[in-house]
């Protein structure tokens, strides 16, 4: 059995993860990558406040936010938001 992460979050918060997986999805698109498994996980996290993701998708929602957060580190703004 996989293991599965559940977790809640706020509006704003689910707006900054869909922002940094859309900004992963377009990257991988930009490669002509498969994105089956970012659509998916945007689907998860379209509705409702909570979501169970086993650990795959976590790291890919992790590595996606990182990914935001460096980006907004070097225009030199500030990434406290991610």
């Amino acid at each position: 059995m996989k293991d599965k992460i559940k977790f809640d979050y706020n509006s704003d918060e689910k707006s900054i993860i869909i922002k940094s997986i859309t900004l992963l999805r377009n990257e991988l698109l930009s490669q002509e990558r498969d994105v089956a498994v970012i659509d998916d996980i945007l689907l998860k996290f379209s509705d409702g406040n909570r979501v169970e993701l086993d650990i795959y998708e976590y790291k890919i929602v992790i590595g996606a936010l990182n990914d935001l957060r460096t980006s907004i580190k070097e225009q030199q703004q500030s990434p406290i938001e991610v």
